[in-house]
């Protein structure tokens, strides 16, 4: 073994929490490249599964800094350090402010690391009010990051027969704004004509099908859509679910068992089939 590849074994085989941290304590008096690149460093170690307690005070005042790429670096750090079980209740406030930033990224940096929090039993109530009103936020990134955050919340708080109440409190506000936001993501007037005016359609797979299969597999899609805020509030996202005659016939984990099953067990390929996210499909068989 040369000497450098000893020394990147070693490295490799560090315990977690062990390594120099960067002086985080001093971000405040850093001007704003420079406490970009603290955070960075925190943010590397994190990712090799280094970190230290000590960061938290200090990136939770980050949150708060005027600059937004520090402010968005700063949640990303939080969340990163959360994933390896390093965390604290007092940054729950500071993401909770910085979930109505202007910024998208930032937005979405916040709710994620809220989900990692939540991951680690640090939850709070405060939080669902503000994720709640991303759920139909414009951008996808940020829809996909507040939904997982409220969904792992409820999760967290049926555990305890104190707190179950709430979490069915949660998942009947989390319904209503999911259907508010899935109301206009239906068949659109442009894609109706192609029923009658024959315009290609939208998607290029379905030049493909036949007048009867486009049929069915818009009535699945449009299924699908009313299904999917009781999908994910049931936990499914990331999950394929499948649909025969506008009816919901099988969900699993990959799409190609699913296909697999359901061409065992019906005889058939479904009509559609959909990826369970907020903010899109993966729409493939007819």
């Amino acid at each position: 073994m040369t000497r450098r590849s000893e020394r990147g074994y070693r490295m490799g085989k560090r315990k977690e929490g062990e390594g120099r941290q960067p002086d985080a304590g001093a971000l405040s008096r850093l001007n704003t490249n420079d406490k970009l690149r603290a955070i960075e460093a925190i943010i590397s170690l994190a990712r090799m599964r280094i970190g230290n307690p000590s960061t938290i005070a200090p990136l939770d005042r980050a949150l708060d800094d005027e600059e937004r790429q520090v402010r968005g670096t700063a949640a990303k750090a939080m969340g990163l350090l959360a994933k390896i079980g390093i965390g604290a209740t007092s940054s729950i406030k500071g993401l909770n402010a910085i979930l109505a930033d202007a910024s998208p990224d930032v937005r979405a940096s916040a709710a994620e690391a809220l989900f990692r929090l939540a991951n680690i039993d640090l939850v709070s109530t405060t939080s669902v009010g503000p994720l709640l009103k991303l759920i139909s936020d414009k951008d996808a990134n940020v829809r996909k990051a507040a939904t997982r955050s409220l969904v792992r919340i409820c999760e967290r708080f049926e555990e305890g027969p104190s707190t179950r109440k709430g979490a069915n409190t949660i998942r009947g506000s989390m319904a209503a704004c999911l259907s508010g936001a899935m109301d206009g993501i239906t068949m659109s007037p442009e894609e109706t004509k192609v029923e009658t005016t024959g315009p290609p359609p939208e998607y290029e797979f379905e030049a493909r099908l036949s007048d009867e299969n486009r049929r069915a597999f818009r009535s699945g899609k449009e299924a699908f859509y009313r299904d999917l805020p009781d999908l994910l509030l049931q936990g499914r996202l990331g999950q394929y679910a499948a649909y025969i005659e506008g009816k919901l016939v099988g969900i699993g984990d990959d799409e190609e068992s699913l296909l697999e099953k359901l061409d065992c067990e019906l005889g058939r390929a479904p009509d559609y089939v959909g990826y369970i996210g907020n903010d899109g499909i993966e729409e493939e068989k007819v």
